[in-house]
């Protein structure tokens, strides 16, 4: 099997099909909402080759199951020979091993992280998208998933190589919402902060126009106090 070149960072506007939900968007005019799921198609995005971690993609549920599984590993064995001299019969903890082992399984083959993890990361609507290579086959690691960012991820970027470049987006409270070992030539290294930059700042929130303040006076930030005096006027008698 030949090798899969990854492309060096591009903007794009020839995509025709959703990067949600992956519903065809032929003969729409962007901007425009997906009919199927909603989700605002551009049609001007920033495409990367890269390698995502899989804890970026990786749904929690199943970071949660590798935790659980880890600790199990530990106290497992223990905890079956002890049910099976408690109830004479080793039938019950073989069943439950077996179960397990088939969940292992399931895990795995379902993991993404088919292919090496690598795939077209497409930034754009304030999220990044993982789509797999042109020309792959089977199951991929990147294939429909997407990351929403949360609009006040700052770009961190340190080179690996004159063509590989680690990415980090992190929150202001030191979170990382994605990251991805990225092809990246020197060259193109602003393009690529800058493209991201700009992708993160579409998912932030629009700003509002504050209401409209009463009147200040000219020299105050307060309301003036107009006071009125009234002046009465004494004319005296003429002699």
């Amino acid at each position: 099997m030949a090798t899969e070149v990854l492309p060096d960072p591009k903007w794009d506007e020839s995509s025709g099909i959703c990067l949600a939900c992956g519903y065809s968007l032929a003969g729409l005019m962007p901007p425009v909402p997906c009919p199927e799921c909603g989700h605002i198609h551009t049609g001007r995005q920033f495409i990367v080759g890269g390698v995502p971690t899989a804890r970026s993609i990786m749904a929690p549920w199943r970071l949660a199951a590798i935790v659980i599984i880890a600790i199990a590993s530990m106290f497992g064995p223990q905890l079956l020979l002890l049910i099976g001299f408690r109830f004479g019969s080793f039938l019950v903890p073989l069943i439950v091993l077996a179960l397990g082992i088939a969940f292992v399984v399931y895990l795995v083959k379902s993991a993404p992280r088919s292919q090496g993890g690598k795939g077209l990361l497409v930034f754009a609507a304030g999220q990044v998208t993982l789509m797999p290579l042109a020309g792959s086959t089977g199951p991929s690691s990147v294939q429909g998933a997407s990351v929403r960012f949360a609009g006040d991820e700052a770009v961190v970027l340190k080179r690996l190589s004159n063509v590989w470049a680690r990415v980090r987006l992190v929150r202001a409270d030191g979170s990382v919402t994605f990251q991805a070992g990225v092809r990246s030539p020197i060259e193109s290294e602003s393009e690529l902060v800058d493209a991201i930059t700009a992708t993160i700042a579409q998912a932030r929130p629009p700003a509002t126009s504050p209401p409209n303040p009463a009147y200040t006076g000219p020299m105050t930030g307060t309301n003036p106090t107009m006071t009125r005096t009234s002046t009465t006027t004494t004319t005296e008698p003429r002699a």
